[in-house]
């Protein structure tokens, strides 16, 4: 849409204009203008951002649906979890990997489910989760996973590699 691509053009120099022009594409039914809104506004008026974004979502938006998650997971984890299933279920890997965030502390397996969708999708944070999580019982997979998002650029699981690597020449300096 035209005017949706107007307000990218001029919402860092003119916010204002980018909201008209997403304000009319978004009263057309677009939902990225809508999900566009949402983000312009979510600092000042989260509450705006939230009506936007669940129009946006419920018309079928995914990136609604995860942004509707960021906003609500501190205070309603139920609907934060709910908004990132449906944003997962569509194929978005960040809203698989914080599902696995979400219930990591109560649910470890289904957190590990969660992080490898993710991981399998290309995220580099859930296969550095998934190394964490596995260390202790599968160190080689541990290592495997971190190597695939070191690969990918991620600076904490090259660090992770290089400690895990100090700890085996540790061991293995004791056993000689």
């Amino acid at each position: 849409n035209a005017m949706v691509k107007l307000g990218l053009l001029v919402k860092d120099r003119d916010p204002e204009a980018a909201n008209r022009w997403w304000g009319l594409a978004a009263n057309m039914g677009d939902t990225e203008a809508m999900n566009s809104l949402g983000l312009l506004v979510k600092d000042g008026d989260p509450e705006a951002a939230r009506r936007w974004w669940e129009r946006a979502a419920n018309a079928g938006n995914i990136k609604a649906m995860f942004n509707l998650g960021l906003l609500v997971k501190d205070s309603d984890p139920e609907a934060a979890y709910r908004w990132y299933e449906q944003a997962a279920n569509a194929g978005n890997s960040s809203a698989m990997f914080n599902l696995g965030l979400l219930v990591k502390d109560r649910d470890p397996e289904a957190a590990r489910r969660w992080y490898e969708q993710a991981a399998d999708a290309g995220s580099s944070k859930a296969m550095v989760s998934l190394g964490v999580m596995l260390i202790d019982k599968d160190p080689e997979a541990a290592r495997r996973w971190w190597e695939q998002a070191a690969t990918a650029g991620n600076a904490n699981a090259m660090f992770n590699l290089g400690r895990s690597e100090e700890h085996t020449s540790e061991l293995q300096s004791h056993h000689d």
